[in-house]
């Protein structure tokens, strides 16, 4: 899953619900030297093995990962499962509330107008009725990022025109 030098991630559906395969390869792995720990993460389904980069080689680990585990393929950057669609489903549901925006005014306004507007507003209220809303100084702030960001290209699976950058 991850590798940085002294640290490897494996995320296999395996390690999620066998408790049994992931003491056996932690028993595997502890005679290695050089090997400082092996984490492991139940609901994520990964192990962490951190080790002392240069006295063992990752791919060396993994190869005994998945020997251990009786995996039967690596793939490299992602477990055997597929991941979540959670991302596909929110850039979905927020480009159709754009589009609904977009339909009720006519195409006058979008999200990309409205939430730094609505931060704009809300900035102006809480300057002028301090302390209740947070700093004016940080909703201005807010209202001009978003403004920047939303506007700097129209959302995906939109029928409106790009917006130059």
């Amino acid at each position: 899953m991850h590798h940085h030098p002294g640290r490897l991630r494996v995320r296999a559906a395996a390690f999620r619900g066998d408790a049994e395969v992931v003491l056996r390869v932690q028993a595997r792995l502890a005679p290695l030297k050089g090997l400082k720990g092996v984490s492991h993460n139940a609901v994520s389904g990964s192990l962490l093995i951190e080790y002392v980069a240069g006295e063992l080689e990752s791919e060396a680990l993994l190869g005994e990962v998945v020997a251990e585990a009786g995996l039967s393929k690596v793939v490299d950057g992602w477990r055997d499962d597929p991941p979540p669609d959670l991302a596909a489903a929110i850039v979905a549901g927020a480009s159709a509330v754009n589009d609904a925006v977009r339909e009720a005014t006519e195409g006058r306004a979008d999200l990309g107008v409205i939430i730094p507007g609505t931060l704009l507003a809300a900035a102006a209220a809480s300057f002028a009725a301090q302390p209740r809303l947070p700093n004016w100084e940080s909703l201005l702030y807010w209202s001009y990022t978003f403004f920047r960001d939303l506007n700097a290209k129209a959302p995906t699976g939109t029928d409106g025109p790009e917006r130059p950058r």
